[in-house]
């Protein structure tokens, strides 16, 4: 069962819910490598592309708003998906390994 978590944002309720693996994986075989604004704010925390499928919001929408007040937003959506926010600290950890290996060997 999917688990998601009703928050009250901006004074109304928003829903936070869970992404399938085939969401996770939509997202990490995905070809953007455009960096929104918003994960240079948010750098060590789910990108905004995943608040986007998680929440219904679109980037556009919560870009006039103070990061304190997307703080809430966020951690609503990291508490629903922790396997992906793991998963995605753990392929940052390959990506320092691998860069790490390649400048040791030239």
């Amino acid at each position: 069962m999917k688990k998601s978590k009703v928050i009250t944002f901006r004074g109304a309720d928003v829903t936070a819910k869970e992404l399938t693996i085939a969401e996770i994986s939509e997202y990490l075989n995905s070809e953007s490598t455009a960096v929104h604004t918003l994960d240079l704010v948010f750098h060590d925390r789910l990108p905004v592309a995943v608040v986007e499928r998680s929440t219904g919001f679109k980037a556009e929408d919560l870009e006039s708003l103070a990061p304190s007040t997307l703080l809430p937003l966020w951690e609503a959506v990291e508490e629903v998906n922790p396997f992906f926010l793991s998963t995605l600290k753990r392929l940052a950890d390959l990506g320092r390994e691998v860069t790490s290996r390649q400048t040791m060997t030239t």
